[in-house]
């Protein structure tokens, strides 16, 4: 899975796809794949 260049991705226990985003970015959801973002402090899970 791929989170974009500024995130690691891994997957839960239930199969979910799950980033960790570099500082100053958060998760935003895109056509179903999640990948990081910069600009926006709001993080969505």
């Amino acid at each position: 899975c791929s989170c974009g260049d500024k995130g690691k991705c891994s997957f839960d226990e239930d199969g979910a796809q799950m980033c960790a985003c570099d500082i100053g970015y958060s998760v935003k959801e895109v056509e179903g794949n999640k990948i990081c973002e910069g600009g926006k402090l709001v993080r969505i899970a």
